[in-house]
């Protein structure tokens, strides 16, 4: 059970990563604003998800 945490909390950091390289896409206005914007959404509700079940797991 330690080591499948592990891998939750890695993959909550690659999608924390890839929220951060989608903010600076942003900053410097690249790409398709919609796109990105989409992105955003579905890389959060992405994270909710896996903190929520993470936390499940520790009860």
């Amino acid at each position: 059970m330690k080591d499948y945490n592990r891998f939750l909390e890695i993959s909550l950091g690659s999608a924390f990563e890839l929220e951060t390289q989608l903010l600076i896409a942003e900053a410097v206005n690249f790409g398709d604003k919609e796109k990105r914007n989409e992105l955003l959404k579905d890389i959060d509700e992405e994270q909710k998800m896996i903190m929520s079940f993470m936390s499940k797991l520790k009860l």
